[in-house]
């Protein structure tokens, strides 16, 4: 099927996808009707799950956005019964930039009905697994709590999921790995924390509540905390390589490209949104062992004497002893490592072959040398993007993992790659 067709034919089928579930959400809503009465308790619940969302927290590299708003909507669901359950879905967890016109009608109708359709499931199974609405005894509803909150999770990340999948054409299950996996420990909190705020209300009243929302505060401040400071130790680490570069001209920011390419690889291999991560690292750092390499060396126009490029070949081995000293990046020390060995085993520092080469370095060896390829170096001109394609395919087998360079031949023609760029 031509692309442009199969491109038209998903934006379809997502299309009946997305209003099936807003008409889904809007014939609940109709069937439960409005609760019959709004409680002190009830509002302060949900003007609680609607300041949370309002400060919501980005995900590193992942557009997906997470909000402790959880921890605030879920009293609702196991005190207050479904109709409070699924209008509060609806209406307390807008957020400011889709009441600003920032988002879509479509996008913020879906968002909706999935929560309404996610809140009421969950007040169904809490309810028929018996639990008891307006308190929370541990001893007798522990399991239809954690089933009512597992609900509420699995079907909100699932109807997520199911848009990305048919827009992008992406498998299901590795979608969902690797969008939403990193939320579940966050989730799983934050649905305990909902459960505390249950039981204050149920002993303490509302006024237990309002004492009980600076956990609520520090549990957003910490997931803020915990991806600024991720944030800060990558831009550490850029700023670090990016002296180490500036030894070399030839090779400014080729760390940083060389990371765009094995990136785009491992997603298309479907690699899980930590092992992205610890990828983005091993490819920012994986000269960091040219550090120790003279600049006589590094700097020479002419080609490396046999003893020259032994002292060269060091770099590797350099690189990973640096980054064993940090403890945060000890799984990325086999891919710096042998980010030079060959497929066939001919490689360095030593000579590991086949699959034993660990599948990061294999990653980073056919980006690094793509890059390489299609950059300036004193000794030779860059090659075109597309002679640099052929030499990955010349040397598939031998130098290179055939399933990486199949993967990265797939990616090419959506990169922005040398000849292609502005």
């Amino acid at each position: 099927m031509p692309a442009m067709t199969l491109a038209a034919s998903r934006r379809g089928i997502t299309t009946v996808y997305v209003y099936s579930v807003i008409l889904a959400g809007a014939l609940l809503l109709w069937f439960l009707g409005l609760p019959e009465r709004v409680c002190l308790g009830m509002a302060l619940f949900a003007l609680l799950t609607f300041i949370a969302e309002a400060f919501p927290v980005t995900l590193p590299h992942q557009p997906v956005t997470v909000s402790v708003g959880l921890a605030a909507h879920l009293p609702i669901i196991i005190l207050f019964g479904p109709q409070a359950a699924v209008w509060s879905a609806t209406l307390a967890t807008i957020r400011w930039r889709e009441l600003k016109g920032q988002v879509s009608l479509e996008k913020v109708l879906f968002n909706r009905a999935q929560l309404a359709i996610s809140a009421g499931l969950a007040s169904w199974v809490y309810l028929t697994l018996g639990g008891r609405l307006g308190t929370v005894d541990l001893g007798q509803q522990v399991l239809p709590t954690l089933l009512a909150a597992t609900t509420y999770l699995v079907v909100n990340m699932t109807a997520i999921c199911g848009v990305v999948c048919l827009s992008l054409g992406k498998p299901f299950v590795a979608t969902w790995r690797s969008s939403f996996r990193h939320v579940i420990p966050q989730a799983v909190g934050l649905s305990c924390l909902g459960v505390l705020f249950a039981i204050v209300y149920a002993t303490a009243g509302p006024l237990g509540v309002v004492l009980f929302t600076l956990p609520l505060a520090l549990a957003r401040y910490a997931l803020q905390q915990y991806v600024d400071l991720r944030d800060i130790f990558l831009a550490t680490i850029n700023a670090l390589v990016s002296a180490i570069e500036a030894k070399d001209p030839y090779t400014h920011g080729h760390s940083t490209q060389t990371m765009e390419y094995a990136l785009a690889i491992a997603r298309r291999l479907g690699w899980s949104h930590e092992l992205l991560e610890r990828l983005q690292y091993a490819c920012v750092l994986h000269d960091i062992g040219k550090i120790g390499i003279p600049d006589a060396i590094l700097k020479k126009e002419d080609s490396l004497t046999p003893e020259e490029y032994e002292v060269q070949k060091r770099h590797p081995v350099v690189g990973a002893d640096i980054v064993r000293a940090v403890k945060f990046l000890s799984r990325v020390v086999p891919w710096i490592r042998h980010h030079h060995e060959r497929y066939d085993g001919r490689g360095y520092p030593d000579g590991l072959q086949g699959e034993v080469i660990p599948l990061g370095a294999r990653v980073i060896a056919v980006a690094d040398a793509f890059d390489a390829m299609t950059s300036v170096r004193p000794y030779r001109p860059a090659l075109s993007a597309q002679a640099a394609l052929e030499e990955l395919r010349r040397n598939t087998g031998a130098q290179f993992d055939p399933q990486i360079v199949e993967a990265f031949l797939q990616v090419a023609p959506g990169l922005d790659l040398p000849g292609k760029r502005k």
